[in-house]
């Protein structure tokens, strides 16, 4: 969705028009949905936290101002919830990527590439919640260091110190679960 077209929708939405608030929701449910996963670690639970996200959003609408990106103003959103949610709860370990199947690749290859990413949500479940919103907001959605920082309202340098350490700490702990 273009910019232009997507201003034209949250203007429609902010003077009631909720078909056009339903045109933004599918435009970012996919993406809000992976990032609660991702830091929750429960699909149940990141399922929840998606559709307040939405919510707030649409009760916030008036709030958003458009120098930013609608996607990093819902993501701002989304991760200040599932750090709320996270605070109220001790960390789970689930096997997430078990849910993420790719047809095309053989048993075995399957089993490999499903054990690997059941470490890999295992030691993201472990980081601190500040540590582990940075590194996935970076290294598994791809936000660039400034977008990073401007969802959850930091300093880039915090940010960078936050992922450096959060790759840090999953590297360590990847390793030692190779050498058990």
């Amino acid at each position: 969705m273009e910019r232009a077209e997507e201003i034209q929708l949250i203007a429609r939405s902010r003077r009631g028009d909720s078909t056009a608030f339903g045109q933004l929701i599918d435009q970012h449910k996919g993406h809000v949905l992976r990032v609660c996963v991702r830091l929750l670690g429960n699909l149940e639970d990141a399922k929840d936290v998606a559709q307040e996200t939405f919510l707030q959003a649409f009760l916030g609408l008036e709030r958003f101002r458009e120098e930013s990106r609608f996607s990093t103003w819902l993501y701002r959103i989304a991760v200040n919830l599932c750090q709320n949610v996270l605070r109220r709860q001790s960390p789970l370990v689930e096997p997430l990527a078990a849910s993420f199947r790719d047809p095309g690749l053989t048993p075995e290859a399957s089993l490999l590439r499903r054990e690997r990413g059941w470490r890999v949500d295992q030691a993201l479940q472990r980081l601190s919640p500040e540590l582990r919103v940075a590194v996935v907001l970076r290294d598994v959605l791809g936000f660039s260091y400034a977008e990073v920082a401007e969802s959850l309202g930091i300093p880039l340098g915090t940010v960078k110190s936050r992922i450096s350490a959060a790759r840090w700490a999953l590297r360590r702990d990847l390793e030692e679960s190779d050498e058990l």
